[in-house]
């Protein structure tokens, strides 16, 4: 299987429609071989190929969510400043929708962090000079 058919099934089961999944593969696919330093994807990172693209459509996916899909979807969350279990504490809250700006404010920031999330993987096919 490619990348592409991977990720078409993926989608599909998600229910998430991406107009051009080709752009989106090619813009990861470059990520991919700018870290490994090397000339194109190797059959190995198939899958992990495919699911850095799924995780890349899903944000995308949440870029084009209204205020109102996004509150439907999740637990408001306002009015609740900590939560403290035991000796775990969280703070929750604040202003609405500040962790989501800072998320899909930075296009660089989030494939830079959806490229640290397959470190391990991409570190096997990783090349130190050409």
């Amino acid at each position: 299987m490619t990348a592409a058919e991977i990720l078409d099934v993926k989608l599909l089961a998600l229910g998430i429609t991406i107009l051009d999944t080709t752009m989106l593969l090619e813009e990861v696919a470059i990520t991919i071989t700018n870290y490994c330093n090397i000339l194109s994807v190797p059959d190995g990172l198939v899958f992990t190929h495919a699911n850095m693209a799924l995780d890349y459509a899903r944000y995308q996916d949440e870029l084009i969510k209204t205020p109102a899909q996004i509150d439907d979807v999740n637990i408001n969350i306002d009015s609740i400043s900590a939560v403290k279990v035991g000796d775990t504490n969280v703070t929750l809250g604040g202003n609405k929708g500040t962790q989501r700006s800072k998320l899909i404010n930075s296009h660089q920031i989030y494939l830079d962090g959806l490229l640290l999330n397959y470190k391990t993987q991409l570190n096997k096919f990783r090349r130190v000079g050409w």
